[in-house]
């Protein structure tokens, strides 16, 4: 503590007040100073004084209160203790001097006793100890925010880092994507033109084969049906191909109605029993009279790839079709006592051209690729349980539809067209030719537009069929355009194609003609050529 008084004998007595005085176990320590000047020495040679007794009036009358100003400004020390003491009664500063120099407490040297010095001083030295207190405690706060900024810097660091990690990983996923995206772009394109080619060819022996079965002999029947059958192979092989082309093109717009169940298990029986009777298994279908709500050819086609796997991957036993519901939802459910699927690969068998036993087996690879997509398609669930050696269960969504009865729809009637054809194959043409001639019609061809204008002269066609990729850059589209303006806008047109490129199939759904895919079905041919003609 120090004591400023400019009269010895009061030095003295607050002297002997203080020099007993102990403070939480430690003795207070006394300096004194007879002017402002030797107690700025004072303050000078100990920072740390707690407590500074101060005369008021010394060697002039605002002694005491430019130490004060000295020391709350000039030293920036807002912790000291500063207590006044005068020995005028009639002197006392302001209100406004007090709260201005932060000044802690004021007494009269006449009231000062040993008793009120003790209770001052302490009072002052506990308020010391509480600032010093509140000190520490700011200092170890801003130690904390020093610390929390170099936690936030080393954050931030890591979040740069994390983040330039994803932006490398982000670039390397885009590279992955593009790189794939250009694979599967390479495998349509592939698919697109092996398909083509294919078909053209299949296309023109399906249709001699539909014209020799019209002429044939019941011995040559037999031989016309194997033949027929091994078109159909290969026609089921394209038809995979293009099914899958056309979902991954999203050309693909379901028709949702409700039909029975019933018919859709009928038929599966029907068609599969005798692939399953060649192999020596039993295939059963359990009856339903449920009715569903969804596309009912697409639905029937999915169930068609189930039943086929489980024949082809079956050796012996059973293969099982029947319907039930499970957690409020209806599943068309597939068993077999086939050879059964490794629970790890579960999930790879739905990948396009995925065969877990291709030695053993013949087939696309492309069933399950178009269950799965067709399931996505439509919002079905697909679910799957096989155990190794015993068998699988593939299960496939069925939503409950409305039951309604209804006779059988109206077929149309055929009626002799005469039918414009442009094709430049010519074995597909003369094929083509002649199984429409075969059901009645009158065909006029050519290998292009302009060979087929210059055919005709006093009547016009009631249908256009042309093919769509054809020599020296014409395309069928060209074709329509160019007769269609010449016959009128309203010339129902079919567009035959081989290609399963999705990028094709996008653009010729978009143009408003009606498509038909080789290999052709001249009953499917027709059918399509009396709808427009009507």
């Amino acid at each position: 503590m120090l004591l400023v008084d400019d009269e010895p004998a009061i030095r003295a007595v607050l002297r002997l007040a203080m020099q007993d005085i102990v403070f939480d176990g430690r003795t207070l320590h006394l300096l004194e100073a007879r002017s402002g000047i030797e107690a700025r020495a004072r303050l000078d040679e100990h920072p740390d004084i707690a407590l500074v007794l101060l005369d008021v009036v010394m060697e002039t009358e605002h002694a005491g209160l430019d130490l004060v100003r000295h020391i709350r400004q000039e030293l920036s020390n807002r912790w000291m203790q500063i207590v006044l003491v005068t020995g005028q009664p009639g002197y006392a500063p302001q209100r406004a001097v007090i709260t201005d120099y932060q000044i802690d407490g004021y007494r009269l040297k006449s009231e000062l006793t040993a008793d009120k010095i003790f209770v001052s001083v302490y009072a002052a030295l506990r308020t010391h100890q509480a600032m010093l207190d509140l000190a520490q405690q700011r200092q170890q706060l801003a130690q904390v925010k020093v610390e929390l900024e170099q936690h936030r810097r080393h954050l931030e660091m890591l979040v740069e880092k994390r983040t330039a990690d994803l932006a490398a990983a982000t670039k390397a996923a885009e590279a992955a994507r593009i790189d794939a995206e250009r694979a599967n772009n390479s495998k349509s394109r592939f698919l697109a033109a092996a398909s083509h080619d294919l078909r053209q060819p299949l296309s023109a022996v399906n249709l001699y084969i539909d014209v020799l079965r019209a002429k044939s002999s019941a011995a040559d029947r037999p031989l016309l049906a194997n033949l027929k059958e091994c078109v159909g192979s290969l026609n089921e092989l394209l038809t995979d191909l293009l099914d899958l082309s056309k979902l991954d093109a999203g050309v693909v717009t379901p028709s949702i109605v409700d039909f029975p169940i019933s018919d859709v298990l009928s038929n599966l029986q029907s068609v599969h029993a005798p692939d399953a009777q060649v192999k020596g298994l039993r295939l059963r279908c359990v009856k339903s009279g449920v009715t569903v709500r969804t596309d009912a050819v697409m639905f029937r086609r999915m169930l068609a790839n189930l039943v086929s796997n489980a024949i082809r991957y079956t050796e012996r036993g059973t293969v099982l079709i029947g319907c039930r519901r499970r957690q409020g939802k209806l599943w068309v459910e597939v068993w077999d006592t086939g050879i059964g699927i490794p629970e790890d690969k579960t999930k790879e068998i739905f990948e396009e051209f995925k065969q877990l036993d291709e030695a053993r087996t013949r087939g696309s690879g492309l069933g399950l690729a178009i269950v799965d997509k067709s399931a996505k398609l439509l919002g079905l669930g697909v679910r799957v349980r096989s155990t190794p050696g015993r068998g699988s269960m593939f299960a496939i969504e069925a939503p409950l539809g409305i039951q309604a009865s209804q006779g059988p729809l109206p077929q149309p009637g055929r009626r002799s067209l005469r039918i414009a054809l442009v094709e430049n194959n010519e074995q597909v043409r003369q094929a083509l030719e002649l199984a429409l001639q075969a059901t009645g019609h009158l065909v006029v061809s050519a290998a292009d537009c302009r060979s087929l204008l210059a055919r005709f002269d006093c009547w016009s066609p009631d249908v256009l069929i042309s093919d769509y990729r054809l020599s020296n850059g014409e395309t069928g589209f060209d074709v329509i355009t160019r007769v269609r303006a010449k016959f009128g806008e309203d010339l129902p047109a079919v567009l035959i194609t081989g290609d399963t490129d999705p990028n094709l199939i996008r653009s010729m759904a978009g143009r408003g003609v009606v498509i038909q895919h080789k290999p052709l079905q001249i009953d499917a041919l027709q059918a399509c050529i009396q709808g427009l003609a009507g």
